[in-house]
């Protein structure tokens, strides 16, 4: 039998009927009946795909049933650049979050600027947004206009619509001498 991405539709298909059935099961039988469902069919497919789809990476392929495999939010991104920088100067900061689930992320940045906040989605090279694995770090270029301590805010949404928590960044701007 040749694994294909119809026989993987099959499965998932199958595995929803079987893991809601309409018998009037606790919830927690329901849930342990799932599992042990899910556990099987994932079984099945590692099986079938080890056996034949010799020379192929199978390391990327997750197998996430919706309602019995959760997704968790990405953790709030880790943000590192220079505290004290110069008015006007082109200053650079790096962030990144991993999320748990290894779901690509995308990011929305939050600048402080004359009483309200301006908002950046990353990556994006057509001002849309789009993905990017979430492993990877990623920087960006700001200069700041204003003196005093200024502010930005960074946070991750994973491909499944959660999002972490805002880190927020503290610069001390000062006068260029």
């Amino acid at each position: 039998m040749r694994i294909t991405l119809r026989t993987i539709v099959f499965l998932f298909v199958l595995f929803a009927i079987a893991a809601s059935p309409a018998s009037p099961m606790s919830p927690l039988k329901r849930a342990m009946a799932a599992i042990n469902k899910q556990k099987q069919i994932a079984s099945f497919v590692r099986e079938k795909m080890t056996t034949e789809t010799s020379g192929l990476d199978l390391s990327k392929i997750r197998l996430r049933i919706p309602g019995l495999s959760p997704n968790q939010a990405p953790p709030a991104p880790s943000i590192s650049g220079f505290k004290v920088c110069k008015r006007n100067s082109r200053q650079e900061y790096y962030f990144i979050s991993r999320d748990p689930d290894g779901d690509p992320v995308q990011y929305q940045i939050e600048f402080q600027g004359n009483g309200g906040f301006v908002a950046k989605i990353v990556p994006s090279e057509d001002g849309i947004g789009g993905y990017i694995d979430s492993n990877v770090i990623l920087d960006f270029f700001y200069s700041w206009g204003n003196i005093g301590v200024q502010t930005f805010r960074i946070r991750a949404m994973d491909t499944m619509y959660e999002f972490s928590k805002w880190t927020t960044f503290e610069v001390e701007v000062v006068e260029a001498e």
